[in-house]
């Protein structure tokens, strides 16, 4: 199913569809395969394994999702099933538009694709991603490192036995060391940088293991996986520790100290850290760590001024960590001996007034590195305190033990840290701190629903401002025409009309006051129902409360009127009715062919009976009833799907069992009609 006839690209598009635990295999998906125009595959209801399943059948060049977290919940979760799935497939949110969120309906338009008003189902949400996704809408999810894994290990263990066991054993460590060999060679030759880890033994290699800074498929045609009888070479990219998505880069969280780093590579690596107070911030070590991993390490605990090796020559690994870094590289004359690791860490932990924990040699040889070059610096370091000292000044003095290990005399130091004040208005410029973008993804259509009621709030507070506005206008003109009348209260002709303006205004600013208060109270009333409303939208974005269809009664002209307002019933649906005791046959049959659950708080035990001969499902919701609004209402979740499903299986009860009575009234009547033709045909035969 894989292999395809036509040059057009296959584009998977995906949407949750429920999630009913918190296990991976109960999620459930809507999904659309599409091939240019045409729709190659559709599904409502897949389970997330079967969903994994199809995507390596058809193995799409892209999979479309509006929201990553779909495929999982959290992210090690979705890392988890984006391991799953075939690493040539190119996962895309539609919604991640260069580094913006934009809601699905939204891009929608924009791509001049039509939608009905209202939220898309699940399956329209899926084909719309995949539509999407083909013409380059949206934002790659970055899944994998852009480096290999290649691991070289023996394909069986050999039995137990004498010479001939020994023999074979070593065959396969030759055929180790030949393998390790060849990748190694093919690598050079193509210019691919890598790291390589062994594990020597006598006669050749027990196992090898390559980190290639390369994607998997830079290496197709260069290394090849291999499953033999002896050896075995396994080639996987290497996931990502975070999810990342293409134009929302994530970023160090902690730049705020300068440090000096150890480091014992190997296939156990040690790695320690310290600041220029020799305070030990990270002593570890940790097999099968890369040069990428230990980078990051190093820069969530500061800016490395300084990388150092207790070994003599420098091992190559950290020649390359401390180019990586632009940090200075501290190599001793000589490697340092057991006996001088051992005092340069019982001199740090009587240094710093505390017990440093060193687990292992590799964590030893590492903070011993770093302690020794940080030492070196120790006289320099007190000639300047001793300066600072002297000279009675605020000045960072990390800033300044910084440019001396950098290569600068403590005097050059210290004139550059004052130069920079000076030239400064808030003092030292320290190195700016990386600020972490933060990113989340918002439920639109809650967040439109308020936006729309904050903007109607806000065009009534403008209007009821304006009228006090008017209020006011009218309130001064007032007084002017009492001023005015005072003037001309000597012509009597001249008063009579003033008082009748001011009767005329005074009774218009007795209505626009009325009318002021009216709106008042309406504003408040309005700013309670966005309150209730918004809460209601909450409860039903967190589960907690579920919406549901309202029918005043259970007639097919209702039935109508609400399938025109807020859509066609679906099968399964759930719906509320407020007197289901007027009914008709027709809407019966309706609800009865969708398989619709009736909810009512106004049920007897009458009217139970009757739906089920009907065999409609009927629950009593007066206990989870919430709010009611014209042709909807909500319920509080809890429960509700329990009372569904025990409606549901005593109407199918009473279904079988009148089933059952029917057949046995039919055998009676079979039973009868067979004694009647038995007495016929004797009665012919006497």
């Amino acid at each position: 199913m894989s292999s395809r006839g036509n040059s057009e690209e296959l584009v998977a598009g995906i949407d949750l569809v429920s999630q009913f635990s918190e296990r991976l295999s109960r999620y459930r998906y809507a999904i659309v395969m599409m091939e240019g125009d045409k729709v190659v595959y559709e599904n409502s209801d897949v389970s997330l394994p079967q969903l994994i399943r199809l995507l390596w059948d058809y193995k799409p060049s892209k999979l479309a999702v509006d929201n990553v977290l779909e495929l999982g919940g959290s992210e090690s979760k979705v890392l988890k099933v984006l391991s799953l799935i075939p690493p040539q497939t190119e996962v895309v949110q539609v919604t991640v538009v260069d580094g913006v969120f934009v809601d699905i309906r939204e891009l929608t338009r924009k791509e001049g694709i039509l939608v009905p008003q209202g939220k898309p189902s699940p399956l329209k949400t899926a084909y719309l991603c995949a539509v999407l996704a083909a013409k380059g809408v949206g934002s790659k999810i970055k899944v994998y490192e852009k480096k290999t894994k290649i691991i070289v290990s023996r394909g069986r263990s050999p039995g137990a036995g004498g010479s001939r066991s020994s023999k074979y054993v070593r065959n396969i460590r030759g055929l180790i060391l030949r393998a390790t060999k060849e990748i190694k060679e093919a690598l050079d030759k193509h210019n691919i940088d890598y790291d390589l880890y062994v594990r020597k033994s006598r006669g050749g290699l027990e196992g090898s293991v390559f980190i290639v800074y390369a994607p998997r498929d830079k290496l197709a045609g260069i290394v090849k996986p291999k499953r033999g009888h002896d050896i075995v070479v396994t080639i996987k990219p290497l996931l990502k520790s975070r999810i990342e998505i293409e134009g929302l880069g994530r970023l160090p969280t902690r730049l705020s100290k300068y440090v000096i780093v150890g480091l014992d590579p190997g296939m156990e690596t040690g790695l320690a850290i310290i600041d220029l107070d020799f305070n030990p911030l990270l002593v570890l070590s940790k097999r099968g760590l890369d040069r990428e991993e230990i980078i990051n390490l190093i820069m969530n605990y500061g800016i490395p001024v300084m990388v150092a090796t207790d070994k003599n020559p420098v091992p190559d690994m950290v020649k390359k960590i401390a180019a990586a870094l632009n940090a200075s590289l501290f190599v001793p004359s000589e490697s340092l001996s057991i006996e001088e690791k051992e005092e340069l860490i019982e001199w740090l932990r009587r240094h710093v007034g505390n017990n440093v924990a060193v687990s292992t040699t590799h964590e030893r040889d590492a903070l011993a590195a770093a302690t020794k070059a940080l030492k070196s610096y120790e006289v320099k370091f007190t000639h300047l305190e001793s300066k600072l000292a002297e000279l009675n000044i605020n000045i960072p003095i990390n800033e300044v033990k910084y440019l001396v290990i950098k290569g600068k005399s403590v005097s050059e130091a210290l004139e550059e840290i004052i130069a920079r004040s000076l030239d400064s208005e808030k003092g030292v410029t320290l190195p700016p701190e990386l600020i972490k973008r933060l990113v989340s993804n918002v439920e639109f259509d809650l967040r439109n629903r308020i936006r729309s009621l904050e903007e109607e709030r806000r065009e009534l507070i403008r209007e009821n401002e304006l009228l006090k506005q008017k209020v006011k206008e009218l309130e001064h003109k007032l007084i002017e025409l009492r001023n005015e009348l005072e003037l001309r209260s000597r012509e009597e002709s001249a008063k009579v009309k003033s008082e009748r303006e001011v009767q005329a205004l005074l009774s218009r600013y007795n209505v626009l006051a009325t009318y002021a208060r009216k709106l008042e109270k309406s504003l408040e009333e309005f700013k309670d129902e966005v309150k209730v409303l918004t809460e209601a939208l909450r409860g039903v974005l967190s589960g907690e409360l579920r919406l549901v269809r309202r029918i005043q009664l259970l007639k097919k002209d209702h039935l109508t009127s609400s399938m025109s307002r807020i859509g066609p019933l679906k099968r399964g649906e759930l719906i509320y009715v407020v007197n289901p005791v007027i009914v008709d046959d027709e809407a019966l049959n309706t609800l009865k062919e969708l398989e619709v659950v009736i909810s009512s708080s106004n049920l007897s035990k009458e009217l139970i009976d009757y739906f089920m001969r009907k065999l409609i499902p009927v629950i009593d919701v007066k206990d989870n009833l919430v709010l009611e609004l014209d042709d909807l209402v909500l319920l509080r979740s809890e429960g509700l799907d329990k009372l569904i499903k025990k409606a549901q299986r005593a109407v199918e009860d009473y279904r079988r069992r009148m089933e059952k009575v029917m057949t046995e009234e039919d055998l009676i009547k079979l039973v009868n009609s067979y004694r009647a033709e038995l007495s016929l045909s004797r009665l012919e035969n006497t």
